[in-house]
């Protein structure tokens, strides 16, 4: 598949604490079988959703992928869907609003244009029709990964370009005018691969691109930040990372002065792969970076910034739920610290890419899920996937899904060490008879914090041991046949 898309997963170790505010709760997924996967969403004024992806199984075409638009109400219920391509390959990665309630998609085809694979720029009206269309390109491969509005009311999309068959991907930026008529092109890399998947315009009309590069920084690939001025020459580049493989996801702007970069990286972490997020000033300085991971694999794909000046992110998890790889919410404060998370998914492989948040904070998420019916695993197909939560996120009827983790677990606490107050995670695969207590490196019990029955789930527990002196404690969590340690650093 020549798309650039990476398929990377996700978990964190974080704080699960937040104040409930119960909405409109629900589900829905939407498709056929022969496969089908979201990747972009915006909100609507009347609280609906516009969603995009790609599909096999409305194409017209066999063996085709076409792009896949759906418009819905507050309740994800379909107003209409539409699906657009011809006789080949056409993948819709990602989609904005424009004036007068219309809509540009944009992604990568191979059934138009010049090459192999071009990018192509599709515009629609309020009701799905098709306005007008265009294709960017060469005689390779070249391809779209997100899509922006220009201060000058055009276009500007982001992502790869190939200059021969056997040469790897560059960083591509195009800039089309209202209309989709090219303006400029510009292609940006070395002698190994790069690949954009993210683009923010700046107040001075230049341009902040993120993804990665194999050819410049210090490992194997490394997040890389480009800004170009308003004509896409370059004026500075910057890496991230360290011997192995980093890559930027996402980009999003804080005010004029602050950039997030979101993605994954194996470098740094707990797991085999985290989910990275890193904060930098408008020159590409880093100012923090946070490692959000597990056991597993852990990665982030699309970052927001949240009403409270926070930020909420999406992607996808191995390291906890039931499933080969689930979904999942993370909610950072402003300064990148973790205040909770929410894990969604079956037995199958789930995926979520975008996220928006709502107006009355809620969030919604939309990607992609294998249906489980009557324990019967669909490999061969997804579904799309829409999941809207509260501001907690909890979902309604969500327990009739196979959500109940699969061991007795206590992951690490965070933070540790810590000055007064840190939070413990355990999952319990059914309900049973439990103890969680605090105690010195003497075995000495200093508190108890749980002694007695709990039901089957995630759990967290927050601890405060700001009466103690600093020193190293230790949590135990017991069963009645299992028995879980771990130690803690009290710091004042």
């Amino acid at each position: 598949m020549k798309i650039h898309i990476i398929i990377v997963i996700l978990f964190l170790n974080m704080v699960n604490y937040v104040n409930a505010q119960p909405e409109l709760q629900w589900e829905r997924t939407y498709g056929g079988q022969d496969g089908d996967w979201g990747h972009s969403i915006i909100a609507l004024e009347n609280e609906g959703y516009l969603l995009v992806g790609t599909t096999a199984s409305y194409a017209l075409h066999d063996n085709s992928w076409y792009y896949w638009v759906a418009k819905t109400d507050h309740r994800g219920d379909i107003a209409w869907s539409r699906a657009y391509g011809g006789d080949g390959l056409s993948s819709g990665n990602d989609c904005i609003s424009t004036l007068n309630n219309e809509f540009a998609i944009a992604g990568y085809t191979d059934s138009f244009g010049n090459g192999n694979f071009d990018m192509w720029l599709l515009k629609i009206n309020e009701d799905g029709d098709s306005l007008w269309s265009s294709t960017f390109g060469g005689e390779f491969s070249d391809g779209c990964n997100s899509l922006i509005n220009t201060a000058d009311g055009g276009f500007a999309m982001c992502g790869w370009t190939q200059i021969s068959d056997d040469a790897g991907w560059d960083f591509y930026l195009v800039k089309s005018d209202s209309l989709g008529n090219e303006m400029w092109s510009k292609s940006y890399g070395g002698d190994g691969e790069e690949s954009c998947f993210s683009l923010i315009q700046l107040e001075d009309r230049g341009f902040v691109l993120g993804g990665y590069t194999s050819s410049f920084g210090s490992g194997n690939s490394d997040m890389w930040l480009l800004r170009t001025d308003e004509n896409g020459d370059s004026l500075w580049s910057r890496t991230f990372g360290g011997e192995e493989f980093e890559a930027c996801f996402s980009l999003t702007q804080i005010s004029q002065d602050f950039i997030i970069m979101a993605g994954v990286t194996e470098s740094y972490g707990s797991g085999e792969s985290d989910a990275w997020v890193v904060k930098s000033n408008i020159d590409g300085d880093s100012l923090w970076s946070r490692e959000l991971g597990g056991l597993d694999d852990d990665v982030v794909w699309e970052i927001i910034e949240t009403n409270d000046n926070g930020f909420a992110l999406t992607g996808r998890t191995n390291s906890i739920g039931v499933g080969r790889a689930d979904s999942w919410i993370v909610k950072l404060d402003e300064n990148g610290d973790s205040l909770w998370y929410q894990s969604f998914g079956d037995l199958n492989d789930d995926l979520c890419t975008s996220i928006v948040q709502n107006a009355d904070d809620s969030y919604t998420i939309f990607g992609n899920t294998k249906p489980v019916d009557d324990e019967i695993l669909w490999d061969d197909f997804d579904q799309f996937w829409l999941i809207r939560t509260d501001s907690d996120p909890n979902l309604i009827g969500y327990e009739n899904r196979l959500s109940l983790p699969q061991k007795f677990y206590m992951y690490p606490s965070y933070p540790n060490p810590f000055n007064s107050i840190s939070n413990i995670n355990f999952l319990l695969p059914k309900a049973m008879k439990i103890t969680l207590k605090i105690s010195d490196t003497l075995g000495r019990n200093l508190k108890t914090l749980i002694d007695g029955e709990e039901k089957a789930g995630n759990h967290t527990k927050t601890v405060d041991l700001s009466y103690m002196q600093s020193g190293t404690y230790f949590i135990i969590l017991e069963s009645t046949s299992e028995f879980l340690t771990q130690e803690i650093i009290l710091i004042k």
